[in-house]
C-alpha cells in the first residue's frame, strides 16, 4: 500500500488534533526533509502551518471550556457549604444579609469564593439582599447556583424562619449534586468508550506521521493530503460533538 493511501486512511480518521499529532506530524517533516523528501520550498505558501495553528486554537479552546467547566462544578459542590454556613450565623442572632456575608468566609479557598466575597461586599455598601443575589445569580449556566439564588431571593422576600429555610436550602442542594455525580459515575464507561473512538484514529495518525516521513509530506504538502487532512478532521469533529452530547445528556 502506498504511503498517500495510507496517508489518506489515517487522516480520514483523524478528531480534533491533540499536541501529539501536531508533534508528531512536526517530527515527520523534519525527518523528511532530512531524508531529501519534502522540498522546503514545496511547503511555502502553502496553507499547512494555518491549519496546524487553526486546530492548536480549537484545541485550546476545548481545554479552556473543560477547565471552566470544572470550576463551575467546583463552585457548585461549594454552594451547600455556604448556605450552611449561613444557616449558622443566622441561627446565633445574625439577620439573612449578615449571614450570607459571614458564611463567604467558609468557602473563601473554593472557586465559589470570589463570587461569595462580591456578595459580602455588596452587602456592606448597602444594597438589599435581593439585589446582591441577582447579581450573584446574574447569568450563570449552573442550574445550581440558579436554584439556590432563587430559592434565596424567596427567603428574603417572603420572610420566615430563615434557618430553617437555608437548611432546607442546602439539603436540596446536596441532593441534587449527589444524583448528578452519581448518574456521571453511570455513564463514565459510555464516556471512557467516546474518548478512546475519538483518540485512537489520531493516535495512529500521529505514529504514522512520526515514523514515516511521507505520511507527514503528503498530509501537509500536497492539495490532496490537505483535502484528507480537513475531511478527516471535520468529520471526527462532528462525531465527538455527538458522542459528547449523547453521554451528557445520559449524565444529566
Amino acid at each position: 500500500m502506498s504511503a498517500a493511501v495510507v496517508a489518506g486512511v489515517l487522516a480520514a480518521g483523524s478528531v480534533v488534533l491533540p499536541v501529539v499529532t501536531i508533534e508528531g506530524a512536526v517530527r515527520g517533516i523534519a525527518r523528511a526533509r532530512a531524508l531529501g523528501r519534502l522540498d522546503e520550498a514545496g511547503l511555502r505558501g502553502r496553507p499547512s502551518g494555518g491549519l496546524v495553528a487553526w486546530w492548536g486554537m480549537l484545541v485550546a479552546s476545548l481545554v479552556s471550556r473543560a477547565g471552566r467547566r470544572r470550576r463551575l462544578t467546583a463552585a457548585d459542590r461549594a454552594l451547600p457549604d455556604w448556605i450552611e454556613a449561613a444557616a449558622r450565623a443566622v441561627r446565633s442572632g445574625a439577620s439573612l444579609g449578615q449571614g450570607l456575608g459571614l458564611a463567604a468566609r467558609a468557602v473563601r479557598d473554593t472557586p465559589l469564593g470570589s463570587d461569595a466575597a462580591v456578595l459580602a461586599r455588596d452587602l456592606s455598601e448597602g444594597r438589599t439582599v435581593a439585589e446582591s443575589i441577582d447579581r450573584l445569580r446574574g447569568d450563570s449556566p449552573s442550574e445550581a447556583r440558579q436554584l439556590a439564588c432563587r430559592a434565596l431571593s424567596l427567603v428574603a422576600e417572603l420572610g420566615g424562619p430563615p434557618g430553617m429555610l437555608l437548611d432546607g436550602i442546602s439539603a436540596t442542594l446536596r441532593d441534587r449534586l449527589a444524583a448528578s455525580r452519581e448518574a456521571r459515575a453511570l455513564a463514565s464507561q459510555a464516556r471512557a468508550s467516546a474518548v478512546v473512538m475519538a483518540v485512537a484514529p489520531a493516535a495512529f495518525a500521529a505514529v504514522g506521521a512520526a515514523t514515516d516521513g511521507r505520511v507527514a509530506a503528503f498530509l501537509v504538502g500536497s492539495p490532496l493530503g490537505l483535502l484528507c487532512l480537513v475531511s478527516g478532521l471535520t468529520l471526527e469533529a462532528a462525531g465527538g460533538w455527538w458522542m459528547a452530547r449523547l453521554v451528557r445528556s445520559a449524565s444529566a
